[in-house]
Order: structure tokens, then sequence, then C-alpha cells
């Protein structure tokens, strides 16, 4: 959208109205919604708009939840009840559907799902699971989330696969009852290797949808 500085507007003009980055503060039972947005050298303005319910000429467009970006390790839902957990680095974080291993933009599952909060943080983690060495694991009831030294986050219960193509399970331990280390060990699916540490496969990933 193209704008002009100090353009003045004629009364009878016509024109489209966009507002970046609003910030919803409250809303009524009358379809009005009351939000914040940035005005000149830093200020916060405070502003409304109806948007009738059906209305076509009104368009508002999700972009971050409530709670603010997702931060990896962390699982997130939504009214139906379906979850999320987001991934990847701390300054490019995802979400990786739980049920399907989809991966979505946050914006984008924000837009279609939303509104979406988050159920389960790695905080949250029982101490003897806090971070070790370069590694460290979380968990729920339902999900093995193992943070990397490079920040990235894994599901435990997913398949993955390496650089060559083979295919390979987390084997249910994290830490060596030898030495202590902190890292997954996988076994790979065709029964050749087992409790492999996870640094020693070349190029693992998740496994594609089936």
């Amino acid at each position: 959208m193209t704008t002009t500085p100090d353009r003045r507007y004629e009364t009878g003009e016509t024109f489209h109205l966009q507002v970046l980055n609003a910030r919803v503060v409250r809303h009524s039972d009358d379809d009005e919604v009351f939000f914040d947005y940035a005005g000149p050298d830093g200020a916060t303005l405070r502003g409304s708009i109806f948007r009738p319910s059906g209305s076509k000429a009104v368009t508002i467009t999700p972009v971050l939840p409530a709670a603010g970006e997702p931060k990896p390790g962390q699982i997130w839902t939504n009214a139906e009840g379906r979850r999320w957990i987001a991934y990847g680095k701390k300054d490019n974080p995802g979400l990786m559907d739980i049920e399907t291993a989809q991966f979505r933009a946050i914006h984008e599952v924000h837009r279609e799902s939303g509104p979406i909060w988050p159920v389960y943080t790695p905080e949250d983690a029982e101490p003897e699971l806090k971070k070790s060495a370069d590694w460290y694991y979380t968990s729920d009831d339902l999900h093995h989330i193992v943070h990397d030294p490079d920040g990235n986050q894994w599901d435990l219960s997913m398949n993955f696969v390496d650089a060559q193509g083979f295919n390979w399970y987390w084997d249910g331990a994290f830490t060596d009852p030898d030495t202590g280390a902190k890292q997954p060990l996988m076994n790979r699916s065709d029964g050749t290797r087992y409790n492999a540490w996870w640094s020693e496969i070349p190029g693992l990933k998740y496994a594609p949808e089936a």
C-alpha cells in the first residue's frame, strides 16, 4: 500500500485503510475491536473499528498470538485441541503439527487455526531434566523433546532419516549409563545399528510424511 506523508483527504474520497502491527486490547459484543498501534516518536495510539459479522469490507489478518512468538520447545494448542510444537533456531522458530508432522510458519497457523496459546514450555520440566553439558531433554505426558547444542529442538517421538536415506528412531535412552554423557541414542530401522549417538549420524532430520 502506497502512502503520502501529510496528505490531505477529501470528503467522499475512497481509500484502503491499513494499520500495521495493531495489538488488540479489548473487543465488544457488537463486533467493535479496540487496538493499540505505533504513533510518531514511539508513542502508542489507540483506535477502534467495527467489523460486523460477515462483512467483506473490513479484513483483519492475525499475525502473532496474544502470548507472543512461540519459543522453540514449547507446545501450543487451540480451541479444537490441535497441538503444535515450536521448533528451529531461537531467532527463527516455526510450528510443527504433532499429529501430521507438517511444518508451518507461526503466522500461518495463528491465522488459519487460531487463536493459539502455549500449554507446555521447557521451563516447566523437572529440575533433573534441565540442561546438562551441551544437550538437554524435556518432556510432558505425550512428547519427548531434545535440545541440541545448536539451539534446535527435536521431538524424539517422530521418525528420522539420515543423509543416506536410512530411517532411524529413538531407542528411549538419553543418558549413557556408563559415562553419564547426555545425548539421544538412536536405532536404525533396518536393524543394522543400535545405540548410535545422535552426533554420529550424518544429516539426521525428520523423516518425510508417509
